[in-house]
């Protein structure tokens, strides 16, 4: 079964809004987090950016 398309409010750090058809064969890591959640801050978004690295 396919993953169904993403229902997306607002991109962040994209110049357009992503798709599944788009990112095909490539690998992707998704992180969803809430800006009000300290642990989000302090940890999440570092490890995040320790993979994009």
């Amino acid at each position: 079964m396919p993953a169904p398309e993403w229902s997306v409010i607002e991109w962040l750090n994209t110049p357009a809004p992503l798709d599944l058809a788009g990112l095909r064969g490539r690998v992707v890591a998704l992180h969803a987090f809430q800006m009000l959640c300290p642990g989000c801050v302090l940890h999440g978004i570092p490890q995040t950016s320790r993979i994009f690295q």
